[in-house]
């Protein structure tokens, strides 16, 4: 196997994958409900950006522009926060609950449905 005697004294056991389809209704719905929490977030008042007054507003509380060194901890833990989760469970969010990816996916079944065969791109040339 490995050409190495010690690693050949392990067992292995394959194990066949259970089935995908089983899973899949349970993954469409967090990216759905990760797409309308996405949608929600501006319409609800939780965080928009006004730049008429020049401010952000944070839970219907205005914070001015010249003010954000004041709380520039918050965001910094933010952007911290969503870095350590990517690294620690980075394919599972894209391939769960990424709003991006959803979308994707969607436009390539559309595609798919709409072009067929003639959909598959190929860069050989």
């Amino acid at each position: 196997m490995s050409g190495s005697p010690s690693l050949d004294k392990i067992p292995v056991t394959v194990v066949a994958a259970g089935s995908p389809a089983r899973l899949h209704w349970r993954r469409r719905t967090v990216q759905a409900a990760v797409l309308i929490i996405a949608m929600l977030i501006p319409l609800s008042g939780l965080l928009r950006i006004d730049p008429v007054a020049g401010a952000f507003v944070v839970l219907d509380r205005q914070i001015w522009w010249s003010d954000f060194f004041i709380i520039f901890g918050l965001w910094l833990m933010l952007a911290s926060g969503l870095v350590l989760m990517y690294s620690t469970v980075g394919t599972a969010f894209c391939g769960w609950a990424c709003p991006q990816n959803t979308l994707s996916e969607l436009a390539n079944r559309w595609t798919y449905k709409l072009l067929g065969r003639r959909a598959d791109v190929s860069l050989a040339g």
